[in-house]
């Protein structure tokens, strides 16, 4: 969490239009969420995910769905709320989710037939 809090306090703005903006009461919601391991995409219910992600969840049958997990938007919310709030717990569930996916998908391994959504 150290690492990422000090990286978002530090950076200098993205440029326009390169980071999508943060909508804050959505981005509370959805940080609110993911902090309890629940996902929403596609305006489908949340649903509860394990804490170690296998990033071949799709509760829904929706590729879409577990494209949205892989694409970790979510990320950018945790980060939103984490700033406003100085909530560093926050930037922790993103770093460990990041570098939880970072372990299950290392780019060597791209091509060798990891789950098909991982880099799309």
């Amino acid at each position: 969490g150290a690492v990422l809090l000090r990286h978002f306090r530090s950076r200098p703005a993205p440029a326009t239009g390169v980071v999508r903006a943060v909508n804050r009461e959505q981005a509370r919601r959805i940080a609110a969420d993911v902090r309890h391991g629940r996902f929403a995409f596609l305006g489908k219910p949340a649903v509860a995910l394990p804490a170690d992600l296998a990033w071949d969840e799709d509760p829904y049958g929706l590729r879409s769905w577990n494209w949205s997990l892989h694409v970790m938007a979510y990320v950018a919310d945790l980060a939103a709320v984490s700033r406003e709030t100085g909530d560093t717990a926050l930037l922790e569930r993103a770093e460990a989710l990041v570098l939880d996916w970072i372990g299950d998908h290392p780019p060597d391994r791209a091509d060798d037939g990891q789950h098909g959504m991982a880099w799309d």
